[in-house]
C-alpha cells in the first residue's frame, strides 16, 4: 500500500509530464499507484524504479497520447450531451414554450417587420448573457485552487457566437425598407421567426448542458470544491 507522500509524488509527477487537468491526474494517479505498487510487490522495485517502468508502458510520448484521447472523449461527450438537450427541447411537451414563442413572433412581427431589430436584439442579449455566464462559471471553477478539467474542454457552446452575426445580418435585411417598400413575404417572416426560436432552444441547451457538467463534476470531484 503507497504512502500518502507517495500519492502526493504520482501528483507530482503527472504535474511534471505536462498533465494540466485535475480530473485526468486523478484517472492516471489511480492507475500509476496500482501499476506502482504491484512492480514494487512482484519485481522488488524501488518506488521511483517502479514509477518509471510504469511510465513507460505509455510508450514513447509519455501521457500525451493518454491526455489527446481523453480531450477528445471529452469533447465528444459534450457534444453529444448538448445535442440531447437540443433534441429533447423539440419533444413534446417540452417544445410547448417554444411553440407559443414562434406564434408571438410572428404575431408581432406580421403586424410591423421592422419589429425583428427589436426582437433580435433582445434574443442577443440572452445568448450573451448565457455566454457570459458560462465564461464566468468556467473561470471561477478552474481558478478555484487553480483547477482544470477536461470536461470543459468543448467548443459547441460556440455556435453562438457563429449564429449570432447571422441573426444580425437577417435583422438588417428585414429592418432595410427600400427592400420591399414596406411589404415582406410572410415566409421570410417565418423563417426569421424559426431561426430566432431555434436560437433560443440552443440557448436553453447550452444552459442545461452547462449545468449538467456541473453537477457531474462536483458529484465524481467533491475533494476539489470543499
Amino acid at each position: 500500500m503507497l504512502t500518502e507522500e507517495e500519492i502526493d509524488l504520482l501528483f507530482e509527477f503527472c504535474k511534471k509530464h505536462f498533465v494540466k487537468y485535475d480530473d485526468l491526474k486523478v484517472e492516471l494517479v489511480d492507475y500509476l499507484s496500482k501499476a506502482v505498487e504491484s512492480k514494487m510487490k512482484d519485481s522488488k522495485l524501488t518506488f521511483e524504479m517502479a514509477l518509471q517502468k510504469a511510465h513507460e508502458e505509455f510508450g514513447p510520448k509519455g501521457f500525451a497520447t493518454f491526455v489527446s484521447k481523453r480531450e477528445e472523449a471529452a469533447h465528444n461527450q459534450s457534444s453529444r450531451l448538448f445535442w440531447n438537450f437540443f433534441e429533447e427541447q423539440l419533444r413534446w411537451p417540452k417544445c410547448i414554450p417554444f411553440i407559443f414563442l414562434f406564434a408571438i413572433l410572428y404575431t408581432f412581427l406580421s403586424f410591423d417587420p421592422f419589429l425583428i431589430k427589436w426582437f433580435y436584439y433582445s434574443i442577443t442579449i440572452g445568448g450573451l448573457i448565457m455566454l457570459s455566464f458560462y465564461t464566468i462559471w468556467v473561470k471561477i471553477v478552474m481558478s478555484k485552487k487553480r483547477r482544470h478539467f477536461v470536461m470543459l474542454n468543448f467548443t459547441w457552446v460556440f455556435l453562438l457566437f457563429i449564429l449570432t452575426p447571422f441573426l444580425s445580418s437577417a435583422s438588417r435585411f428585414f429592418t432595410d425598407k427600400s427592400l420591399f417598400s414596406g411589404v415582406f413575404p410572410n415566409y421570410l417572416i417565418m423563417i426569421n421567426c424559426l431561426f430566432q426560436t431555434f436560437y433560443c432552444v440552443i440557448l436553453v441547451a447550452s444552459w442545461k448542458t452547462i449545468s449538467s457538467l456541473k453537477q457531474s463534476l462536483l458529484k465524481s470531484y467533491p475533494q476539489f470544491f470543499g
